[in-house]
């Protein structure tokens, strides 16, 4: 009994305490793997005719599903160097279905015009983006 009132106290949480996570690299990383910093970006990512236009290309391009609910889905997504979009993510999501449209539409998105860095070389950087639903 003393044995497994043992196992159960102080090996059971150290076994479940030292499993480490994988994650996926860090995209926002520098070529040395230092993270980019704000202070680091002279000018951020720019959607080809502003954030207007972007909004624009978003809701035609947003295929609204029949579940969906009054509210807004917080993405994240990368500009990569060359200006293409890639790794977007949900941070906050309404249900399944609007967010599964909201990255569908993210993922046509054009070429930006890239983030520079202070010496006017393009740099991964990170947009943020509400999509909102009426």
């Amino acid at each position: 009994m003393k044995k497994l009132l043992f196992i159960f106290t102080f090996l059971i949480p150290v076994l479940v305490l030292s499993q480490t996570k994988t994650t996926k690299p860090d995209s926002t990383k520098k070529a040395d793997g230092a993270p980019h910093s704000i202070k680091d970006v002279k000018k951020f990512p720019e959607f080809p005719g502003g954030q207007a236009k972007m909004k624009e290309f978003i809701y035609a391009n947003l295929i609204k599903p029949k579940d969906a609910v009054a509210g807004k889905v917080y993405t994240r997504f990368t500009v990569q160097p060359d200006g293409q979009v890639s790794d977007p993510v949900i941070i906050k999501g309404i249900n399944k279905n609007c967010d599964k449209a909201v990255m569908e539409a993210i993922l046509k998105l054009p070429k930006f015009n890239p983030a520079l860095d202070k010496t006017d070389n393009p740099i991964i950087c990170d947009l943020f983006l509400p999509v909102e639903f009426n």
